[in-house]
């Protein structure tokens, strides 16, 4: 890929002559050699201009005396983060509410393995006896008994 919407081997994959592809092929390389030089620069102070050696080049009275003084006039604009404060105090907050969830969601959590404990341990199949069901429900199974004693046969039913 030599750029941001260039894919030089879908090109080349597309050009039919031997020579269009050797031309793609330098084209990649030179572009490499570029990128490699350009990473050997970025981040390396710039030489000082040796103003004295085009004085000595350009012969033209003042030139040179006029560039130095405009280029040593330019200020760049300095950067003001005016965003900062503001950024941090929004992903303070986010970070607060994103720990509480997590808080919260940890508590409930543990909520439903415990729900999930209570119904597989009360969990009913096929193969499950009235005695297991008793067992697990003993208060129940108490009651049930006394109305079987006492023929209160319709006792528990909702009217």
């Amino acid at each position: 890929m030599l750029a941001r919407g260039f894919n030089l081997q879908g090109l080349s994959a597309k050009v039919g002559s031997t020579e269009a592809k050797a031309d793609i092929a330098r084209l990649v390389a030179l572009y490499g050699e570029v990128n490699q030089a350009a990473s050997e620069v970025v981040g390396k102070a710039v030489a000082p201009i040796d103003w004295a050696a085009y004085k000595k080049t350009i012969k033209v009275e003042g030139f040179v005396d006029e560039l130095e003084k405009a280029y040593k006039s330019i200020e760049f604009p300095k950067f003001v983060n005016n965003m900062a404060e503001e950024a941090d105090e929004a992903l303070a907050k986010l970070t607060t509410e994103a720990k509480v969830s997590m808080d919260a969601s940890s508590i409930r959590v543990k909520e439903l393995e415990e729900m999930l404990v209570k119904l597989e341990a009360n969990r009913t199949t096929e193969d499950t006896t009235i005695a297991q069901i008793m067992e697990a429900n003993i208060e129940i199974s108490e009651e049930a008994v006394e109305e079987i004693k006492n023929q209160e046969w319709g006792k528990s039913i909702g009217n």
